[in-house]
């Protein structure tokens, strides 16, 4: 089974640390999240008060539950908070979780903190937390991310079609990828590379 004992309350990496969300967050991450461009293809909007706290406040119920485990992220570089991440969907019986509910704030984008973020998230699950899947379902729209995934060697397993509503009405579907934890070694050196610019 899953060691939930061992879910950290701090991750560091070389360009982001997460911390444990906690309620001396949730302020500052309000702000992080005004930008409406985070939303953009969300099934929420977190730039509306109410919405931003009712996702908050969920998000510290599961943790107490066990079922997520939140983040905040900070970029080393300036401390700012620049977005959340976090393990979800965690299974312990089954020796599985999902790596999600990610975003960023737009200054954040394309600048390899998402790419450092999976791969401390899923060096956690398996080396840390003894997972023997981990999962990452993507926005099929998103084609950085779904590029991403498919170059680190990690497993399609398809699509869940129309999966989310969003706010607008459209109905979006989600790619499925996994790694097990007999792959992880590979998915691992491949992630490693492209964050030391060594990747193809």
């Amino acid at each position: 089974m899953l060691n939930l004992d061992r879910l950290p309350a701090i991750v560091v990496g070389k360009k982001v640390k997460m911390v444990a969300l906690n309620e001396t967050h949730r302020a500052a991450l309000m702000e992080v999240a005004k930008d409406e461009r985070i939303w953009r293809h969300y099934p929420l909007d977190g730039t509306k008060d109410e919405v931003f706290n009712a996702w908050f406040d969920e998000s510290l119920f599961d943790a107490t539950k066990l079922v997520s485990w939140p983040f905040v992220v900070h970029n080393i570089a300036d401390e700012r908070l620049i977005g959340s991440a976090r393990f979800e969907s965690i299974a312990k019986e089954h020796d599985r979780l999902s790596v999600g509910g990610t975003w960023l704030h737009p200054s954040a984008w394309r600048k390899g903190f998402n790419t450092e973020m999976n791969y401390l998230l899923f060096d956690v699950a398996f080396e840390i937390l003894g997972a023997k899947r981990v999962e990452v379902r993507v926005d099929a729209r998103n084609e950085a991310n779904l590029s991403g995934m498919r170059s680190f060697g990690t497993t399609e397993e398809g699509t869940l079609r129309q999966f989310y509503l969003e706010q607008d009405g459209y109905r979006t579907d989600r790619v499925i990828f996994s790694v097990m934890q007999n792959e992880w070694p590979g998915v691992k050196t491949k992630m490693a590379n492209k964050l030391d610019g060594r990747s193809p």
